[in-house]
């Protein structure tokens, strides 16, 4: 499901090659996989978050904002997957309208969530002391706020711009034709916000964590962070049952980019086709392509709780706590060593 309507992507598929009936299958079936396996993995990480043991850590903050705007995109998914079985509620008015906004808005909430991981990564690898100051809990819920308002202002336009139109004898959730010349400037502004800006910022500071763990890396007996001052190292024993740890949050962010990076790719080309040869049709071949990268990026809503699981150790602590409704652990890790935010 792409936020863009602009006419390349809306090209239909004619004719039934087997390929196309493989991808038509794929749709049909790892899309609701994809939503209910990611609703309840989302559902337990939010959980683990808003434990007792991780809710006062800014990054929970974050990672709970992303798990609630997954979910919220997976249902909306869901209802347009639901015209597989010929519910038809997306082509129904306000159904329409609620879910390409609501489309809209997760999209941009999710990427800019996962700038703001990546930053909280950043700010503690290369700057620890900065840490302190800057990794804030009522900082991030801030933020957060923020983000939430700023996304329902900028794409509050699809609530008025899509409708329902009769045409070949159905309804369709469309553009409406007044508004077709407006949409696709705001599909150019979204693919600014939500891709060119956000990726490059990811990007750069991934690498930026590379280059500094590469650097800082532990020799035999040195602890990776005994350059950090007392006052850093205290902040981070407080924080060390939380999920700050280095290596899974840059595995959250470079998962991020691998899902969703292809498709975003096939959307920025259709965009430049647009703008220079917007008569030129898609082959049929593009187009199945197009669909499997789209179920890559619907993954990477539903694929963070994994990621959590492999990587973080106080996660799976928590996680199995829960389950098991277990007696609360005096200690989750070692509180004293902080080591454990570099593993």
């Amino acid at each position: 499901m792409q936020n863009s309507t602009i006419g390349r992507e809306n090209t239909t598929l004619p004719g039934s090659d087997p390929f196309q009936k493989f991808v038509s299958s794929l749709m049909k079936y790892a899309v609701p996989t994809i939503v209910w396996f990611g609703l309840l993995g989302n559902a337990l990480s939010l959980a683990v978050f808003l434990s007792k043991r991780l809710r006062a850590n800014s990054s929970s903050v974050y990672l709970s904002a992303t798990a609630i705007s997954d979910s919220a995109f997976l249902l909306s998914l869901f209802v347009v997957w639901l015209a597989f079985a010929k519910v038809d509620l997306i082509h129904t008015a306000g159904w329409c309208q609620t879910v390409i906004f609501i489309t809209y808005l997760c999209s941009f909430l999710s990427v800019w969530f996962i700038v703001c991981i990546t930053n909280e990564n950043f700010v503690l690898c290369n700057y620890p002391k900065k840490a302190i100051r800057f990794c804030d809990v009522k900082r991030s819920v801030c933020i957060v706020i923020t983000l939430v308002i700023l996304g329902v202002v900028l794409y509050s336009f699809s609530l008025w711009t899509t409708g329902v139109k009769r045409a070949t004898g159905k309804y369709q959730c469309t553009v409406m034709e007044e508004y077709v010349h407006l949409t696709k400037a705001a599909t150019y502004i979204d693919t600014a916000i939500t891709l060119i800006l956000p990726y490059g910022m990811i990007t750069y500071m991934l690498v930026a964590i590379a280059v500094n763990m590469f650097q800082r890396r532990p020799t035999p007996g040195k602890p990776l962070l005994n350059h950090v001052s007392l006052a850093c190292r205290r902040y981070l024993s407080r924080n060390v049952c939380v999920m700050r740890v280095t290596t899974m949050l840059t595995a959250i962010s470079g998962s991020y980019l691998i899902l969703t990076l292809p498709s975003h790719i096939i959307k920025l080309r259709h965009l430049i086709i647009d703008l220079t040869t917007p008569t030129l049709p898609a082959s049929r071949m593009e187009l199945n392509i197009q669909q499997i990268l789209q179920i890559v990026y619907y993954s990477s809503f539903a694929c963070k709780v994994f990621i959590y699981i492999c990587f973080g150790k106080n996660f799976r602590k928590c996680l199995l706590q829960l389950i098991r409704w277990a007696p609360h652990s005096p200690s989750l890790d070692h509180r004293g060593d902080p080591r454990v935010y570099a593993r």
